[in-house]
């Protein structure tokens, strides 16, 4: 039978620890155990298209008394000429009235016909909120050109991660109880710590473009998330919060059938405080004591199941004081370079030593957009 063939053993080789990386942090109770592998990179500056998934919409820059045809706008962009348009109050009422686009005038002004199909035209408040129903066409019209929107590029720069395996040569050929291999025993516990780094970096990592002032980093979630969805500044974490993310998800057009709420051990306890002894039902037999709520279903209604579903990820890690609801079907952990593992002994050195070393980004779709937040939470 042949000597069985150890780490020691092939000094020199490079191994692959793809694979143990992806089955360490898929095991672990941490933020990154929740994110999809992606595609390889191809460059040091990552890049990826993004949709636009919020519908057209607009904002009155100024108010407009019921005869006015012109109405200014934050932006037109998405706006057409033959468009018809409702509007609400900027508080989100309904207002009958109906207009249709007549001319783009500018890139912050559209001529309008007031009172489309028989509405009462009224004087609109700043601030109105105006989107468009539809687009009729006459008959034996030609194709006219629509400008779409282009999807835009989003970017994130890769970062090296490393840790160093170190044990020495009479370690590692001293049996121990349990432990097979020395060496690739500690390649294990490195692997462990560097996937708590890289979840560390997931959740507040600021993108930093390798050169002579950075070794280069990759922004995480908080940062590509600053300016988008956010439902508070302050109180307690309730069901109502956590639903408000939702609708103002919807309502950027956010949908997915993969919602994560990410919040740390603090807030979780709360989230499992919603329920209580009353809302059991009550043919359920108690065999234990206490509640643990891991999976949270919003209120709003779907046509195809309730898309506004969310398991509970507990992170240690993450703000005490923040909510995060993240789209998991928009998030990706992106290498450049693998882990591998490889000789890092001197010749002559009296251990053994592996040095683990990838390359890595994060990708995450529609930041502002498709997930959302609550911050300022009481902890």
């Amino acid at each position: 039978m042949a000597d069985k063939q150890l780490s020691y053993d092939y000094q020199n080789s490079v191994r692959d620890l793809s694979n143990v990386f992806k089955q360490m942090f898929a095991s672990l109770p941490l933020l990154i155990s929740l994110i999809a592998m992606g595609e390889a990179a191809t460059a040091t500056t990552h890049e990826w298209l993004e949709d636009e998934i919020k519908p057209v919409s607009g904002v009155l820059s100024g108010a407009a008394n019921s005869t006015s045809t012109s109405l200014s706008l934050s932006s037109t962009a998405g706006f057409q000429k033959g468009m018809i348009l409702r509007m609400e109050t900027p508080a989100g009422a309904s207002i009958d009235e109906q207009v249709i686009v007549t001319a783009v005038a500018s890139s912050t002004r559209l001529t309008v016909t007031r009172g489309y199909g028989s509405t009462t035209a009224v004087n609109l408040a700043n601030k109105t909120l105006v989107f468009p129903i539809a687009k009729p066409l006459a008959e034996a019209t030609e194709a006219d050109a629509d400008p779409g929107r282009e999807p835009s590029v989003a970017t994130n720069y890769t970062q090296i991660i490393d840790r160093v395996a170190k044990v020495s040569k009479t370690a590692q050929v001293v049996k121990m109880y349990g432990i097979e291999d020395a060496l690739n025993y500690q390649v294990s516990v490195m692997m462990g710590f560097i996937s708590r780094d890289l979840n560390s970096q997931i959740v507040y990592g600021r993108k930093a473009k390798r050169g002579a002032a950075s070794n280069g980093s990759f922004g995480g979630v908080l940062q590509y998330m600053d300016k988008g969805i956010v439902d508070t500044t302050g109180g307690a974490i309730s069901s109502t919060i956590i639903n408000n993310v939702f609708q103002d998800i919807f309502e950027a057009g956010g949908m997915s059938n993969r919602y994560a709420i990410c919040v740390a051990p603090n807030q979780a306890r709360k989230i499992s405080a919603f329920m209580t002894q009353d809302k059991v039902p009550a043919n359920t037999k108690l065999a234990t004591e206490g509640f643990a709520v891991n999976r949270f279903v919003g209120d709003i209604p779907a046509f195809s199941g309730n898309p506004y579903e969310a398991f509970v990820a507990v992170d240690p890690n993450l703000p005490k004081d923040r909510m995060l609801v993240l789209d998991l079907n928009r998030v990706a952990l992106v290498p450049l370079r693998t882990f591998t593992d490889e000789n890092a002994a001197p010749e002559g050195a009296d251990y053994f030593a592996r040095r683990i070393l990838g390359e890595y980004t994060l990708e995450i779709k529609n930041g502002q957009t498709a997930h959302g937040k609550a911050t300022g939470l009481t902890v």
